[in-house]
């Protein structure tokens, strides 16, 4: 304990408080470490994801995007986007009470109108609901009765949408109506290895 006018290193200069040198002050230190933050530039990539269900669609060759819903049983277009691409078309004026659609509990679409459609590059003749634009953030939704025009399969790289023809649709009639036919031929035989075995040799 000495006062510092006593002090025994006072030829030496001020000392810093930092380093515990002598010649400077903390403020001035060349060996304090800088507190001034450090700014980094970090790119950032914005990517839209879209989901697995979703399909191009395309409407008087208006392109949109649209999400397959098993859930729904119908086909729904945003209010605004139709109010901007297909306000030529006159809408019905049926209206229906749509339940569960987004964060909405309980919607009424705004009419309707039919129309063909290009999904995933086949045709469909299929009905829109209008819908508003706040019941959902998808532009067009297709519901699940586009199974009766066609067989939809949902994989790891997207939708596989096969439209079907009226060809394989009588085929498979046909094969339906064999299968019974046959089934009818063989039901007397109580043996169940002996009516398979009359089955396999009527198939061949």
């Amino acid at each position: 304990g000495h006062r510092s006018k006593d002090c025994p290193d006072k030829s030496k200069g001020t000392k810093c408080f930092s380093c515990n040198k002598y010649g400077h002050v903390s403020s001035k230190c060349p060996n304090k470490k800088s507190t001034k933050a450090t700014t980094e530039n970090t790119a950032l990539n914005v990517i839209e994801v879209q989901p697995k269900t979703a399909l191009k669609l395309t409407i008087n060759q208006i392109t949109l995007t649209a999400l397959f819903d098993t859930g729904s049983d119908i086909c729904t277009i945003r209010e605004d986007v139709y109010d901007k691409f297909f306000n030529d078309i006159c809408l019905t004026p049926d209206t229906i009470m749509l339940k569960g659609l987004g964060e909405n509990a309980k919607v009424n679409t705004l009419g309707s109108f039919s129309t063909q459609a290009d999904v995933n590059d086949e045709k469909f003749d299929q009905k829109f609901h209008i819908i508003p634009e706040a019941a959902t953030s998808f532009q067009v939704i297709i519901g699940n009765n586009i199974l009766q025009q066609a067989s939809v399969s949902i994989r790891d790289d997207g939708i596989v949408l096969c439209k079907r023809t009226d060809e394989n649709f009588i085929m498979h009639i046909m094969l339906d109506e064999k299968y019974k036919e046959d089934e009818v031929k063989v039901a007397h035989i109580e043996d169940e290895k002996h009516r398979e075995t009359v089955r396999q040799l009527m198939e061949s």
